[in-house]
């Protein structure tokens, strides 16, 4: 069903998800359902990701094509190591 959808305008296409109201949901209401229930926004997945493709081993050029950037430098920053990270390598080396 999904393959399909993207094939096809989205507009085109009955909505995956609906309101209460028996409408397509908005954007806006997703970022606000995500923000009530999980304290999170949009952002926030789109940073995880990143991060998780980088700390899996992509290349950073793949990375910066999956998340649609046009300058590699703006990927850069999901290879940056979090403060844990950095941690776990003093201690790796100082126990």
């Amino acid at each position: 069903y999904l393959e399909e959808r993207a094939e096809k305008g989205t507009l085109d296409l009955p909505p995956l998800f609906i309101s209460n109201y028996q409408k397509r949901i908005s954007e806006r209401s997703v970022q606000d359902m995500l923000a009530k229930k999980f304290n999170i926004h949009p952002h926030m997945l789109r940073h995880t990701y990143g991060r998780e493709l980088v700390a899996n081993g992509v290349d950073i050029a793949t990375v910066a094509e999956l998340m649609g950037h046009a300058d590699i430098n703006v990927t850069r920053r999901y290879a940056k190591p979090t403060e844990r990270e950095l941690e776990e390598a003093v201690s790796k080396v100082f126990g």
